[in-house]
């Protein structure tokens, strides 16, 4: 037996394509946040510190988190 290709619009195949294609998410989930006024957290959580920046397993780079402490410090510093 053949089978006909394309398959017709009527046929499982086809429908049940359509149903899945129609449960599924097709955008990414996006959540604004404002910052000073919304909690940071839910984007917090997803930072990584990346203590071997350049892969060579030393940390001669600094992180994102080093490097936050350490303007942290020289503003503080600066102030005085």
């Amino acid at each position: 037996p053949t089978l006909p290709f394309p398959p017709p619009h009527d046929c499982l195949l086809r429908n049940t394509i359509n149903k899945l294609k129609k449960e599924r998410c097709i955008t990414p989930k996006l959540i604004f946040i404002r910052g000073g006024q919304d909690d940071a957290s839910i984007f917090e959580n997803f930072l990584i510190e990346e203590q071997d920046v350049d892969g060579s397993g030393l940390t001669s780079v600094m992180g994102f988190v080093s490097f936050l402490e350490d303007i942290t410090q020289k503003v503080l510093e600066f102030i005085k």
